[in-house]
């Protein structure tokens, strides 16, 4: 698991039960001691020299001090963006959450323009399709019951 936010722990904390698991802290998080605790119960390695790059045929991860590690495979950790400037356009709130900004939203799928609403990943700090079904039907209620009561 290659670390890009301090989130990464508890993502590494998933993988043992798949193989053994390596957390790359990779200058992005620092676990503290019942973080590292659980990553030992669990045990899953720590490696602290930050990653320089991936290289050769599968997974051979070349780390800055020049070692080179052999690996069945990467985990990483991406960042979203918004793939469209409109909700930042329009001046909508964002949230920061760890694996990027959202459209921030009351539990209506309101964002904070009065009329506009917004569901699914740009409205999630995670993405899950259910998640995002779900948050569409709720914006289509939402904005059904605008346009009648003037909500």
């Amino acid at each position: 698991m290659i670390a890009s936010s301090p989130m990464a722990g508890q993502q590494a904390m998933m993988l043992p039960d798949w193989g053994p698991t390596t957390l790359f802290t990779n200058n992005a998080c620092a676990p503290d001691a019942d973080e590292l605790a659980a990553l030992k119960r669990r045990g899953v390695t720590l490696e602290h020299s930050p990653v320089a790059r991936l290289e050769g045929e599968g997974a051979g991860l070349v780390l800055a001090d020049g070692r080179t590690i052999a690996l069945a495979g990467v985990f990483v950790q991406p960042r979203m963006e918004m793939a469209a400037g409109l909700a930042r356009k329009m001046g909508l709130a964002f949230e920061d959450g760890p694996l990027g900004a959202f459209v921030k939203t009351d539990e209506m799928k309101q964002t904070s323009r009065p009329g506009v609403f917004a569901c699914g990943d740009m409205a999630r700090p995670a993405g899950s399709v259910g998640f995002a079904v779900a948050d569409g039907a709720m914006a289509g209620l939402a904005v059904h019951r605008s346009l009648i009561f003037g909500l």
